[in-house]
């Protein structure tokens, strides 16, 4: 049956690979290249460490995020710069979402052809202008998007396209170098799952690879980790200063930045770019709502909006009341707002 599957694989990519062999246009590839020379961006890893970061203060930065950063919008005015996703067994379920994606940010890259499955991305969804579609490989780093490599994590190929782009400064952070298949997933293969319940403890939200939906497990010290250190070499030949400013996490391999030391915000600033568009008025919401002293007392709670001034607790609130409020935060690094939809 494996035989069969791996053969079916390779068919496939070899189809694909003849029908879509002259679809990357590099003249349009080239309009890119170096467009944001000397600026600054943020690569976002879909960690539970994202819910420890003022994604609010990101909303006048360039950024890229991945694969299912959209169940983040629900609960932040931010939106990504740029995106890419790589994954066909993630892919599979998102078509819709990857249309609607498209229209909140400026550029989406993916593979012309998925290099694990062999599955081809184009074709399979509406794409305007503002879609890139690249012969991407498995491994290997490229400086024109002509070949570049996953090299097991779609973060890698954010950092050639960043690179691409002229981007001088990449911050990372929710790059948690951390994950665990729940049990009560169904295993497909050595690599892909199916989870049966929104309880998905490895990203920001537990309905991020929630029920029904499919995932791949990465291979994370044995393929991810070493090829991040390819990555640092790559970038360091191009005089890109890449930092890690994830809140905690695994990854050693960039030095370390307080992603709050990267703004200089007043505390009332802080809060209108946190609660605008949720609330009318974030100053006189926040004065008026009840805090949540003890965890204890939540249940009186759950009905109406209420503060919490210590992160931990909070951290604790968001995959409980994920679907009845909107967990905003951090603000001013430890309080959430938890506002009833």
């Amino acid at each position: 049956m494996r035989l069969i599957t791996k053969l079916e694989r390779k068919l496939r990519k070899v189809l694909n690979n003849i029908r879509f062999k002259n679809s990357i246009d590099i003249r349009e590839l080239k309009k890119l290249r170096g467009k944001y020379a000397g600026k600054r961006a943020f690569l976002i890893g879909n960690g539970p460490s994202l819910n420890a970061t003022p994604m609010h203060l990101l909303q006048d930065e360039y950024s890229i995020g991945f694969n299912r950063i959209n169940v983040l919008f629900e609960r932040t005015n931010w939106r990504p710069s740029f995106y890419a996703l790589t994954d066909f067994w993630i892919a599979k379920d998102m078509w819709k979402e990857l249309e609607h994606i498209h229209t909140e940010v400026d550029y989406a890259f993916y593979p012309i052809i998925d290099p694990v499955s062999g599955s081809a991305f184009k074709g399979r969804m509406y794409s305007g202008d503002n879609v890139k579609f690249l012969p991407v490989t498995n491994r290997g780093f490229c400086k024109e998007l002509t070949n570049p490599g996953i090299n097991g994590t779609v973060a890698i190929l954010g950092m050639q396209i960043l690179a691409y782009l002229g981007f001088s400064e990449i911050y990372l952070v929710g790059v948690d170098m951390s994950y665990f298949v729940p049990e009560t997933t169904t295993k497909i293969s050595d690599q892909n799952f199916r989870a049966n319940k929104n309880d998905d403890p490895n990203h920001f939200d537990p309905r991020y690879f929630g029920a029904g939906r499919n995932f791949s497990k990465p291979r994370i010290n044995d393929l991810v980790l070493p090829n991040y250190y390819l990555a640092k070499d790559f970038l360091n030949e191009q005089r890109i200063d890449v930092y890690n400013a994830t809140v905690g996490g695994k990854l050693e391999v960039w030095p370390r930045k307080d992603v709050f030391s990267l703004f200089d915000v007043t505390i009332k600033e802080e809060l209108y770019l946190l609660a605008k568009g949720f609330v009318d008025d974030p100053t006189s919401f926040y004065s008026s709502i009840p805090q949540l002293k003890n965890i204890e007392d939540l249940e009186s709670l759950t009905s109406v909006s209420f503060k919490t001034k210590e992160l931990p607790m909070a951290l604790k609130l968001i995959s409980k009341l994920i679907e009845s409020h909107h967990a905003l935060g951090p603000l001013n690094r430890q309080e959430y707002l938890f506002v009833k939809k």
